[in-house]
């Protein structure tokens, strides 16, 4: 599984992806709290602790976008299906702007949404398009 961490072909079944999204965000998280005390206690300002934030945020973001990737080909749908969301999440700005609540918790329950579909969902049990299971 560590092998194939960045990689974006093939397939991942369904406790490959709930394990790397489970773990990549607790580690994640336990990186930008590091680098957030660090920050405050070097003193550094928010654009140095931001620039710092940065790698490990990048990195986390392939991660799962890879390994979501690759849960979408096990059940045999292309990775374009993603580009349907982006219209979704291009919300996010105008939840900030125009602030409601009802809003705020649809835009935040998107990524949960989708993670459910997709993690839940059998994946097809023959080999695919993709590669076989």
């Amino acid at each position: 599984m560590l092998k194939r961490l960045f990689s974006f072909s093939g397939r991942a079944v369904r406790s490959e992806f709930w394990i790397t999204i489970l773990v990549a965000d607790q580690i994640g998280d336990l990186l930008i709290r590091y680098i957030t005390a660090l920050s405050g206690a070097a003193g550094w300002g928010i654009l140095t602790a931001g620039l710092a934030m940065l790698p490990v945020a990048l990195i986390w973001m392939w991660v799962n976008l890879a390994v979501i990737v690759r849960r979408l080909h096990d059940i045999d749908q292309s990775a374009w299906f993603l580009f349907l969301l982006i219209p979704l999440f291009g919300l996010i700005p105008l939840s900030y702007m125009y602030y409601t609540a009802f809003l705020n918790l649809f835009i935040d329950a998107i990524p949960i949404i989708v993670s459910l579909c997709v993690g839940l969902k059998h994946g097809s049990p023959l080999p695919n398009r993709y590669g076989s299971p």
